[in-house]
């Protein structure tokens, strides 16, 4: 079975580790062929990090936009005129590939191009329900939420033949807030996480880590919260950022003078990061999973997560609510980072996760979809 995807183009982030899963299985099972289409500004220097299992299609884009909707798009209309050309490609490409099913990660413009290519050529897909347009750009300007809210609702469509989300908050947020009633063919798999690094814990105390991009939705402002609180209590926490800001950004000097901050690093060198601090918090006020919380327990640092993440459905499974926390008030966060310091996690609980959401057990569940839906195409 022939299966075309989108990826990410800057090759980071959650769609790679999305594309390592399947890679991981797909060395087992020679019944699957992926190919996924990237947008690019450039030729690509070096394959994309999630495996030679995946082949790869870049478009090379010589007027390359990353956020089209800032790009003279007033209104809807204007940014499918806009997008129209990358459509087109898309659409000769599925006509040339033959895929068998269409993957769609994620509901932002690069999806949303694949799921009208899509349309067009009349293949059925699958899409995973990554995040979401409308839940994640609240405070931008009524414009843009407009244009955000007709794409994201544009997946409702007949082509997809059934919805992946990864958590049931996620289900129930997006289905009430953003299309106003259920999808059909929905379905609820936890994601998975690259379970190939089992270090040591390393011993530390008071190194406080974050590992998230700067955006509004990741609820960054807690982090100057909490380095309030540290002063003032004259606290030992120190505090550590991974995050794309860039210098540029206003709050860049405001954050540089209360925690160190860190580029965006690969799996490993994150292991290594979770397992050297005390405590990860991960405070968004809305994620359909959140993998970081679940990789730093399972390199066995105690992490803390906003009760408004999917990823809490796993914690409950496995006995860590006491980690599930309301963020709403900063100064109960604080206490609770406190005591998670002390926090041990069992070897017994880590190989617990290994066992149940790896990547090689999480996506044998998709390629169980795929097979379904391909069959019942054929009938």
């Amino acid at each position: 079975m022939k299966v075309l995807c989108n990826l990410s183009s800057k090759n980071i982030g959650g769609m790679v580790n999305y594309l390592k899963g399947f890679s991981s299985v797909l060395e087992t099972d020679n019944g699957f062929e992926m190919v996924g289409w990237q947008i690019l500004k450039s030729e690509p220097i070096a394959q994309a990090p999630f495996g030679e299992q995946i082949t790869h299609r870049p478009l090379v884009c010589p007027e390359f936009f990353e956020t089209p909707f800032f790009a003279d798009a007033k209104n809807y209309k204007e940014l499918s005129i806009k997008l129209e050309p990358i459509i087109s490609w898309v659409e000769e490409l599925i006509l040339k590939e033959k895929p068998d099913l269409i993957l769609i990660y994620g509901t932002f413009w690069v999806p949303w191009v694949l799921l009208k290519a899509a349309e067009r050529s009349g293949v059925p897909a699958i899409h995973y329900y990554a995040g979401s347009l409308v839940l994640e750009t609240l405070g931008f300007k009524v414009y843009q939420k407009k244009i955000f809210r007709t794409l994201e609702r544009d997946f409702d469509s007949s082509i997809i033949k059934s919805h992946i989300f990864p958590s049931e908050i996620a289900r129930r947020r997006i289905e009430k807030d953003v299309h106003g009633k259920q999808l059909l063919n929905s379905v609820v798999i936890h994601n998975g996480i690259d379970t190939g690094f089992f270090i040591e814990k390393q011993e530390c105390l008071n190194k406080v880590g974050f590992v998230f991009r700067w955006t509004e939705v990741k609820n960054t402002e807690i982090i100057f919260k909490l380095a309030e609180i540290n002063k003032e209590k004259e606290g030992p926490l120190e505090f550590f950022v991974v995050t794309d800001i860039r210098e540029t950004h206003r709050d860049y000097k405001k954050l540089k003078r209360v925690a160190t901050i860190l580029s965006p690093m690969g799996y490993e060198e994150l292991n290594k990061f979770y397992s050297g601090c005390s405590v990860i918090v991960s405070p968004s006020n809305f994620e359909t999973f959140g993998n970081v919380p679940l990789e730093a327990i399972f390199a066995g640092t105690a992490a803390l997560v906003n009760k408004n993440m999917g990823v809490s459905e796993v914690y409950k499974r496995i006995g860590l609510s006491d980690l599930v926390v309301d963020f709403s008030d900063p100064e109960k966060v604080y206490h609770h980072i406190l005591d998670a310091q002390a926090m041990l996690i069992p070897t017994e609980l880590r190989h617990k996760i290994k066992e149940n959401y790896s990547f090689e057990n999480i996506y044998l569940e998709y390629l169980e979809i795929f097979r379904k839906n391909a069959e019942i195409v054929l009938q």
